[in-house]
């Protein structure tokens, strides 16, 4: 006897990261637009770091999604943007989540790390 286990549903990992602002509030919304409606699959929200770099772990059985971004400073929102393309799921997105004219930092390679120390 042979039994064969197929999966009907599996989650896709897609990374989703970036660069804003230092030590300020990110918020990042995926969702699945159908016609006129939208649904949420899933939200994230947390701090980006001393260089402005985050990353979150949208995980979905979705092949495509679009993302709304927030970023906020002492609850205020100091950039937001409606993504209306469409991400592939499992494709790495890299964000740039910063008011025009901004200036952000760059992130230290490993080896200028290793070299300060």
């Amino acid at each position: 006897m042979l039994i064969l286990l197929v999966p009907l549903g599996s989650a896709i990992d897609t990374i989703i990261s970036g660069k804003t602002l230092p030590y300020h509030e990110v918020q990042i919304s995926a969702s699945k637009q159908s016609g006129e409606c939208s649904a949420i699959l899933q939200s994230f929200k947390g701090e980006s770091d001393q260089y402005g770099d985050f990353k979150f772990i949208l995980s979905s059985d979705e092949l495509s999604f679009n993302l709304i971004t927030f970023v906020k400073w002492n609850g205020q929102t100091v950039f937001s943007h409606k993504y209306t393309e469409s991400f592939q799921a499992g494709e790495e997105v890299i964000l740039e989540l910063a008011p025009a004219g901004t200036t952000l930092t760059e992130t230290p390679s490993i080896s200028e790390t290793s070299l300060e120390v």
